[in-house]
C-alpha cells in the first residue's frame, strides 16, 4: 500500500473558464483528456457580469452532466472574464519569505485601482532578482462581488473552485507549455481576439508581465443585443490598441518587438494584413504542439488545466479568491485527515463490536 497516497490524495484538478459567451471545461487524466462546453446565450453574462443566474446555472449543470456522470464533486481551476481583473507590475527589495510576502501586501495596497476592502488582490513573481536588487511581480485585482456571483454558482452545481485566475495568465502558460516556433528568451507580444474584447499581453522568459483587455461594448440593434461589431471600428480599435502596446514596449524595452503572437478565432488574413500595414513588426499565428486540433478559443481553459496539475503545496500563483491556493489546499489536507481516521476509528468499533457479539454468542 502507498501510504503517502493514502495521506496526500491525488485530485484531478479540471480548468473551468466561463466568458460572455460560453464556459469551457478542460481536464487532463490519465494521458487522455476530457473537456466539454456550452454556448451561453446573449444576456446571461454581459462584460463579465453575471446578469441572469437561474439560467446561468442551469447551463453549468449541462456543463457538468457533459462532462461528467459521476455524482462526485469537480474540482477546477476557474478563468474569470478578464472585464473583471485589473493588473500592474511592481517591485520590491528581493525579500524572501514573510518580508516578501508583507512588502507584496503593502504595493497592493498602494496600487490598487479599486478598494481593497470590495476586492480581492494577490501576486506571483514574474522575473528573479534584477541588476538593482529588486524582484519584479505581478499584481491582479478583481471585484469581489462579481466574482463572487460565479463561486457561489460553481458551488452550488457540483463544482470545487481551487483557484482564481484570468484569461491572459493561463494563455501565458499554454504558450510557455506548448508553443512551436517562438523564441521566448525575448519579450513577446500576444494579441488575442476573442468574442469578449482583445487582449494584450507581454511575456518575459514566458511569465505575464503586462496585460491589457479592450472590451467589445454590447450593441443594441432594433431592441435586441448583438454581439457584432462594425468591421470599420473594429479595425480602428485594432490599429488604436496595437499602438499603445507598441508605445509600452518601447519605453521598456527599446525598439519594436520582433514579432506579435497572433491568437484569433476568426478574420486572421484581415487581422494580420491590417497589422502588416501599419506597423513594421511581423504578425505570427500562434500554433501550439500536442494539440493542434484545439480551436484557439480553449487556449485558455488549457492553461488552467495545466494549473490543475500543479500540486496545491506548489501552486503560489495568482488567485482571485478568499482563500489562497496554499491554505486552501492545507484546509483540504486537514479535512482528508479527519474524514479519514473517523473512517478508521469508525471501521475498528463496529470490528470490535461485532467480536463482542460473536465472543458472547460463542460463551
Amino acid at each position: 500500500m502507498n501510504w503517502k497516497s493514502l495521506f496526500q490524495p491525488k485530485v484531478e484538478i479540471a480548468g473551468l473558464e466561463i466568458k460572455d459567451s460560453a464556459i469551457r471545461i478542460f481536464q487532463f487524466s490519465d494521458n487522455a483528456v476530457k473537456k466539454a462546453a456550452v454556448i451561453l446565450e446573449p444576456g446571461i453574462i454581459e462584460d463579465g457580469i453575471l446578469k441572469d443566474r437561474p439560467k446561468f446555472i442551469a447551463n453549468l449543470k449541462r456543463l457538468r452532466s457533459q462532462f461528467t456522470d459521476s455524482k462526485n464533486k469537480v474540482s477546477a481551476v476557474v478563468l474569470v472574464p478578464s472585464a473583471n481583473v485589473y493588473t500592474q507590475i511592481f517591485s520590491t527589495p528581493a525579500f524572501r519569505g514573510e518580508k516578501l510576502e508583507e512588502a507584496a501586501r503593502l504595493n497592493l495596497e498602494s496600487i490598487s485601482p479599486i478598494d481593497l476592502k470590495t476586492s480581492y488582490a494577490d501576486w506571483q513573481k514574474v522575473s528573479l532578482e534584477t541588476k538593482d536588487g529588486k524582484i519584479e511581480l505581478l499584481g491582479a485585482f478583481a471585484g469581489r462581488e462579481a466574482v463572487d456571483d460565479y463561486l457561489k454558482a460553481l458551488k452550488e452545481t457540483g463544482f470545487i473552485p481551487v483557484a482564481v485566475e484570468f484569461p491572459a495568465l493561463a494563455i501565458a502558460r499554454t504558450i510557455k507549455e506548448f508553443s512551436s516556433g517562438i523564441d521566448l528568451s525575448k519579450p513577446q507580444v500576444v494579441l488575442n481576439v476573442s468574442s469578449d474584447g482583445i487582449n494584450f499581453m507581454i511575456l518575459v522568459s514566458g511569465n505575464l508581465y503586462f496585460d491589457y483587455f479592450a472590451s467589445w461594448k454590447l450593441i443594441k440593434e432594433e431592441g435586441k443585443i448583438a454581439r457584432e461589431i462594425a468591421f470599420e471600428d473594429f479595425k480602428e480599435t485594432i490599429v488604436r490598441e496595437v499602438k499603445k502596446v507598441a508605445a509600452f514596449y518601447g519605453s521598456h524595452w527599446g525598439g519594436t518587438a520582433s514579432n506579435l503572437i497572433l491568437i484569433t478565432q476568426a478574420l486572421s488574413e484581415e487581422i494580420t494584413k491590417l497589422i502588416k500595414d501599419n506597423f513594421t513588426f511581423p504578425v505570427v499565428e500562434l500554433r501550439i504542439r500536442d494539440f493542434t486540433d484545439l480551436p484557439p478559443s480553449w487556449f485558455g481553459v488549457l492553461g488552467s488545466a495545466l494549473r490543475g496539475k500543479i500540486s496545491r503545496s506548489e501552486d503560489n500563483l495568482i488567485s482571485l479568491a478568499e482563500v489562497g491556493t496554499e491554505t486552501a489546499y492545507f484546509q483540504f489536507q486537514i479535512r482528508f485527515f479527519i474524514k479519514i481516521w473517523r473512517n478508521i476509528l469508525l471501521s475498528v468499533l463496529g470490528f470490535l463490536l461485532l467480536l463482542f457479539i460473536a465472543a458472547d454468542s460463542f460463551l
